[in-house]
């Protein structure tokens, strides 16, 4: 199996160094599905806003209301997270390869 040593900055688990720190381990499978989570946030969470802008509860007179705007908050962090988080399986795929 093919593996991926990241390194951990909290140093809480132990395993595998990267230049002399502790690091986690990541398998090719698991990078592959954390690309494949990150890729399915940015699938889902825009049409999921786009769909919430067209509810009737959204806007008040034109201006956006609590409804909409803790939709928007809602969908701005899970696309944050997602990023993050296909970003980790593209490093650690990448990274499988030159092991």
């Amino acid at each position: 199996m093919s593996q991926l040593t990241v390194p951990d900055p909290s140093g809480t688990h132990p395993g595998a160094t990267v230049g002399g720190r502790p690091g986690l381990t990541v398998s090719r499978g698991s990078a592959a599905f954390l690309v494949l989570v990150g890729a399915w946030t940015w699938a889902i969470w825009p049409n999921f806003l786009r769909n919430i802008g067209k509810d009737p509860r959204s806007f008040d007179q034109g201006r956006p209301t609590a409804f909409f705007l803790v939709h928007l908050v809602l969908t701005v962090a899970s696309l944050v997270i997602g990023t993050i988080t296909g970003g980790i399986g593209i490093r650690a795929w990448r990274g499988s390869r030159r092991g």
